[in-house]
């Protein structure tokens, strides 16, 4: 027997979880699919901003918060340090585990139904709907595919929109949550998330002190020729050393993040991408999340917008969701891709520049009060403009 829904989500995501949610809300009779069962570990720092928090519209119990935000310490290569801090909140850490089950509970809670454990092996697109096939041979049916299955999923590739990205328009990270005992955490202030620009091109390391574990993890440009694995290993090893506490990495992973503000196709006949899986992502910050749900939430608009229209046709998704997330947000990434590509050829410079700014207006990017805009005019003399 075949299930038929207005839209099928793939991926159970923040973008997944987002789409619907809003989807659901609209009344579109929604599925929402993930390979995993949940809840499941996600590699990821954990860090959520401010503008992330507030597109979600609901109370985040205390139990899935990890530590409250208030800044940033930015580390150059010469360990030279500046503060970015903020009178307000600008984000949480929490574990992408519990993060991502209470947006999954969420889109429940507003009528859509949720399967884990639901791996798609195969797309099929006619001319009148989309047939998901599962690993357990179930056939679901819909009048729309949202892809927010990440990086490498299957939406993208079956829906002929990418087979692959582009070697130079991605990045590698390699993640790794640590356990802390009561020595090591007092050495660890939960108030700042810390970046640590490496030298090597393109790439920086992070520490997200949570309440009683740390996130340590790097993120580099890919190039074949280097070893992200080590990387990782020398990062983790100069943690230790600078903060003086011995922690023990034992369950690393990877995975690849696309670079945003490239020119990218994300929607087709029937079908939209969202999240990693369109390439939202910010090349300066790393965050993802953001723009994960806020796409999420378009693509939910698209959605409804085609149902209410009867037009599923690639034109009418190029409209009513590419052309709205670039002026939503992919005009920023642009400025961001722009602002990393000079900023990581002359990290020291800017470090020491930074210091003659307010922190407080750096983390509102965080909180979105501010944009990429008004700082890449300010911040990046001409000199690196020409």
């Amino acid at each position: 027997m075949t299930d038929i829904y207005d839209v099928i989500v793939v991926g159970a995501g923040p973008a997944g979880s987002m789409t619907a949610k809003v989807c659901a809300e609209k009344g579109l009779n929604t599925i929402l699919l993930d390979k995993e069962l949940f809840p499941r570990e996600k590699t990821c720092g954990g860090g959520v901003s401010k503008k992330a928090l507030d597109l979600i519209e609901e109370n985040l119990p205390e139990d899935i918060i990890e530590g409250y935000v208030h800044g940033f310490r930015l580390y150059s290569t010469k360990m030279d340090c500046v503060e970015l801090k903020s009178k307000e909140l600008v984000g949480i850490t929490s574990t992408r585990s519990q993060f991502d089950s209470f947006l999954v509970n969420i889109a429940k809670e507003k009528g859509a139904e949720f399967r884990d454990n639901s791996r798609v092996v195969d797309l099929e697109f006619t001319g009148n709907f989309v047939r998901c096939k599962l690993a357990d041979e179930t056939i679901i049916e819909g009048k729309i595919v949202v892809g927010s299955d990440g990086s490498n999923g299957i939406v993208a590739k079956k829906a002929n929109i990418r087979e692959r990205w582009n070697p130079d328009e991605i990045g590698v990270c390699v993640e790794s949550s640590i356990k802390l005992d009561s020595d090591a955490y007092p050495k660890l202030d939960t108030n700042f998330l810390e970046l640590y620009f490496l030298d090597v091109s393109h790439g920086y390391g992070w520490i997200f002190p949570k309440k009683h574990s740390v996130s340590i993890g790097i993120g580099v440009k890919y190039d074949k020729g280097v070893n992200q694995w080590d990387i990782f290993n020398r990062f983790y090893s100069k943690v230790c050393e600078i903060k003086e506490i011995d922690l023990k990495a034992e369950d690393i992973k990877g995975h690849v993040l696309p670079a945003g503000g490239y020119k990218r196709k994300t929607s087709g006949d029937r079908v939209i991408l969202a999240g990693d899986a369109a390439g939202f992502v910010d090349t300066f910050t790393g965050e993802g999340i953001y723009y994960a749900m806020k796409s999420g939430k378009l693509a939910a608009d698209a959605c409804n917008n085609a149902i209410m229209k009867g037009r599923y046709d690639a034109e009418f998704f190029h409209k009513h969701y590419d052309k709205v997330c670039e002026t939503e947000f992919n005009k920023d990434l642009k400025r961001a891709l722009t602002m990393s590509s000079i900023f990581y050829k002359h990290t020291d410079f800017f470090i020491k520049m930074l210091k003659s700014y307010s922190g407080e207006s750096w983390a509102d990017l965080a909180t979105g009060k501010r944009s990429y805009r008004g700082i890449t005019y300010k911040f990046i003399p001409p000199v690196f403009k020409r």
